[in-house]
């Protein structure tokens, strides 16, 4: 065997692309792992739960669903019944801003622009009439011409 193949053959068994392919996708299967916890963390404590205690830690080593915030808390509720609970929100508070909303729209004035009648389709109308002239069409046909320009 001469040096030259000997090299080659060495290299090539250095590098071995599955050897490389198997770490690359060992380490994309682990680094999807910490995400899916990362975003399940979120998901159970948008439930009330906690990952590292009670329900949220045994939801987390079994669960194996879509990470949507709807699956979550439904697989929660249809597994071990936990409902997740509504926000409470202040009654003041919500009337507080439901007067200034009304301050709001009382004191507003609309700002649609003042619309220009479109004068071909008023020429058309106009022409449609059963009482219509010569001097009518002459200027719906005048309209139009003047609209195409």
């Amino acid at each position: 065997m001469s040096d030259s193949q000997e090299t080659t053959t060495a290299t090539a068994e250095q590098t071995n692309p599955n050897a490389e392919l198997r770490a690359y996708a060992d380490s994309v299967k682990e680094e999807n792992k910490k995400l899916r916890r990362q975003v399940l963390t979120t998901r159970l404590e948008d439930i009330g739960l906690s990952i590292d205690e009670g329900l949220g830690k045994a939801i987390a080593k079994e669960y194996d669903g879509n990470l949507d915030l709807a699956d979550v808390a439904a697989y929660a509720k249809t597994e071990y019944g936990h409902q997740a609970e509504e926000p409470k929100v202040d009654p003041e508070v919500v009337n507080e801003a439901h007067e200034r909303i009304e301050t709001v729209m009382s004191s507003s004035e609309p700002v649609t622009p003042e619309v220009e009648p479109d004068k071909v389709a008023a020429a058309d109308a106009k022409l449609a009439d059963p009482e219509a002239t010569r001097i009518d069409a002459v200027q719906s046909i005048e309209e139009k011409l003047r609209a195409n320009r």
